[in-house]
């Protein structure tokens, strides 16, 4: 039996350049991220494509229709894969708020390396934010087992 793994959608919208702005959600209820800044993120429901799940979930959120999102990484780890995408806005949408109990913020996106992110935060922002390079990119996410000590070399 195949199980697929559970697939999510998450947003970054960030003003236009040079002095990108990106709305974050502050997580307060999830163990692995309380209290750090997070994508606005949800599973793709199923039979939803992940680019629907992206609108559906930034109006859920934040309760703006916002259509203009770019898929920019596939991001395929051992349990979960995760379409991120990214979208520009002028500064009229820098009204949205959140529907639910999580904070917005609107950060600096070149401070990424100061504020407290979930980790893979700190080199999606940037790299969503060049232009030179080509989207939709894929990545996989290995895990690897960490050793203390060199690999037992056997008898």
């Amino acid at each position: 039996m195949i199980v697929s793994k559970p697939i999510f959608s998450a947003g970054l919208l960030f003003s236009h350049l040079p002095h990108a702005q990106v709305a974050l959600v502050r997580k307060d209820k999830h163990r692995h991220f309380m209290n750090r800044y997070n994508a606005i993120i949800d599973e793709v429901n199923e039979n939803e494509l992940p680019l629907d799940a992206m609108t559906r979930i930034f109006k859920e959120e934040t309760s703006v229709e916002f259509t203009g999102w770019q898929e920019a990484i596939i991001l395929e780890c051992p349990h979960i894969v995760i379409h991120f995408y990214r979208g520009f806005c002028t500064t009229s949408l820098w009204n949205i708020v959140a529907q639910k109990d999580e904070d917005i913020h609107f950060l600096t996106a070149s401070r990424v390396f100061d504020l407290d992110v979930v980790s893979n935060l700190r080199w999606i922002i940037p790299l969503m934010l060049d232009d030179t390079i080509r989207m939709p990119i894929h990545v996989n996410d290995v895990v690897m087992e960490i050793h203390k000590g060199p690999p037992d070399q056997g008898s």
